[in-house]
């Protein structure tokens, strides 16, 4: 997980608890997958005190911190700590830390089912990385980076007619794919270039993989949550359905909640009311918040349906918001 800053640590804290959640006993995973390190990377931003405050919270979890700007991939490079702060530190991230298998994720997650279970799959079945598919077509449904992203895959001969992709959860079997490490380790030190032609590291991962021809799998669409307010609501219209995040499924199965619209921690963090189980249907829409007409993504009604309560996304948003509290009050 790459963090940093109140705002990250926050959210680090609320998915960690989420991955607290899961323990086995006498099981495949205790004795294969139980001891994996969950390893904290971050760019100079986090102090002694703060590491020792999740290693006692935590300290049922293998959990380690690993600072990329004291990494060879800096040292030995025009890279600074302040440089990597941004959607660049995902890839440096990936690139330096030493370990063959690699399930990068976003501090902004709550999970829905045990991460290993992608990792223990992947290797089962001899896939050298996953992705997760976002919302948008590089083709038939476009974003203001989806013309200069599609040009660089072209460059690379890479087929640019399909959906795009999402970062919140990368896997990377580094031993298979030491090819798209390094082509990602040439992107991170010239992230400036690439960036100007990408949404940030989304879609780099799919262009190194591909270009290496590794054996890649992708998941389905995600589907979306959001809230349907009434008129106790003050600054939001009625009636309207706004997001609130991404349902992502691994293996057939909803596998995490990604809250990129509105991380923990965000006025608009609210328990969702509403499902769009199509993500086709997630378009650019305006939306009143605050009392303020502001543009951001959502369905129409006719593409959301209510959930019924009590529901699993519920408990896990209600637990979040727990946890966001204990973590204030420590």
């Amino acid at each position: 997980m790459c963090a940093g800053g109140d705002k990250l640590l926050q959210q680090l804290y609320c998915n960690l608890k989420s991955l607290e959640l899961f323990q086995y006993e006498g099981s495949y995973f205790e004795t294969t997958l139980q001891n994996i390190p969950i390893v904290v990377a971050h760019a100079d931003e986090i102090n002694e005190a703060e590491i020792e405050r999740f290693r006692s919270t935590f300290s049922k979890l293998n959990l380690e911190f690993f600072n990329i700007a004291e990494s060879a991939l800096v040292l030995e490079s025009r890279l600074t700590a302040s440089l990597l702060r941004g959607f660049q530190i995902k890839l440096a991230a990936l690139v330096a830390i030493p370990a063959r298998r690699v399930l990068m994720m976003d501090a902004d997650l709550l999970w829905i089912k045990d991460p290993r279970h992608i990792i223990a799959k992947c290797k089962v079945c001899g896939v050298h990385a996953h992705l997760f598919r976002d919302f948008w077509h590089f083709v038939d449904r476009r974003h203001e980076k989806s013309s200069s992203t599609s040009f660089l895959y072209s460059l690379h001969g890479i087929d640019y007619d399909l959906s795009e992709f999402e970062s919140g959860v990368v896997f990377f079997d580094r031993e298979h794919t030491y090819g798209s490490v390094a082509m990602l380790r040439h992107m991170v030190l010239n992230y400036e270039y690439y960036f100007s032609l990408t949404f940030g590291d989304k879609d780099l991962f799919y262009l190194a993989l591909k270009t290496q021809k590794a054996n890649v799998t992708i998941s389905e669409i995600p589907k979306m949550l959001g809230c349907v307010y009434d008129e106790g609501r003050e600054g939001r219209d009625t009636n309207v359905f706004y997001s609130q995040s991404m349902i992502q499924s691994f293996d057939g199965r909803p596998s995490h909640i990604h809250t990129t619209l509105h991380p923990i921690g965000d006025e608009g963090f609210d328990v969702p009311t509403h499902l769009c189980e199509d993500g086709k249907q997630i378009k650019f829409v305006q939306r009143k918040i605050d009392n303020k007409v502001v543009g951001t993504v959502a369905c129409d009604m006719t593409h959301a349906s209510i959930l019924d309560v009590p529901n699993i996304y519920n408990h896990i948003y209600n637990c979040a918001l727990r946890d966001k509290d204990t973590y204030l009050k420590e």
